[in-house]
């Protein structure tokens, strides 16, 4: 867990506190837990290769000259 500074500069947080980025910049170090989202799990396809046998179809020529 990365603290507000850290975060904010999105550079690595040592997670101490003081962290070394915020000793080093004189910084007041605190740290704020961020509720995440959970993730949106959608179920994937049987051998997780339906979308590609669709994309070869779609691109496969037609019996029409141009």
């Amino acid at each position: 867990m990365a603290c507000s500074f850290c975060r904010q500069r999105k550079i690595k947080c040592d997670g101490r506190n003081p962290c070394a980025n915020c000793k080093k910049y004189s910084n007041a170090c605190t740290y704020v837990k961020v509720e995440r989202q959970p993730r949106n799990n959608k179920p994937s396809s049987r051998n997780g290769n339906d979308n590609e046998n669709n994309d070869i179809a779609s691109t496969q020529k037609t019996d029409k000259p141009l």
